[in-house]
């Protein structure tokens, strides 16, 4: 019973913190939806849906075919750029299979960045032509992190008391 009990705090805690990773891979705030690009259907997705100031940008590119029904496309050269508000160049990054879990996608991570407005420039390159897409995104100002330290101690205190009460409770028998 003891062993259960460990393993479900871990499992739990395991999941909690693992969530925020694992959505990055894939899926996010979706920004561009069967975009006509250049020969190619295109669509964009950001993760984490509400940016802050201060944590990485994941974009998500998906690339079909306009000629073979938005079949995928996996040979497209897909390049990501964000321009300030005063257009000076705040990041760049090439978006590849290579990097995502479903090698069906073009993923890339970004820097951080500052708060503000950005416009984010995708271009898609390949057999079919060359074209770019473009979105605004905001970034809201860093965001108090107290409420995964306000998590972590109720965690804590749960998991403890839970011990406790199993811990009493065999005491008592």
């Amino acid at each position: 019973m003891k062993t259960r009990l460990i393993f479900l705090v871990l499992a739990v805690w395991g999941l909690a913190t693992a969530v925020p990773f694992l959505y990055a891979h894939g899926g996010g705030d979706l920004q561009i939806a069967n975009a006509s690009v250049a020969g190619y259907i295109v669509s964009i997705w950001t993760a984490p849906n509400n940016p802050q100031a201060g944590e990485d940008l994941h974009v998500t590119v998906g690339v079909g075919s306009e000629a073979l029904g938005a079949k995928p496309v996996l040979d497209a050269q897909v390049e990501i750029e964000v321009f300030a508000e005063n257009g000076e160049l705040a990041a760049s990054a090439p978006a590849t299979t290579e990097q995502s879990a479903n090698k069906l996608f073009y993923e890339a991570d970004l820097p951080e960045l500052a708060a503000g407005t950005y416009r984010v420039v995708v271009t898609v390159s390949g057999s079919e032509g060359s074209g770019a897409v473009d979105f605004s995104l905001q970034i809201r100002p860093s965001a108090s992190k107290m409420s995964w330290i306000i998590g972590g101690i109720v965690l804590v205190v749960l998991g403890g008391t839970a011990v406790f009460w199993y811990w009493r409770q065999q005491r008592e028998d």
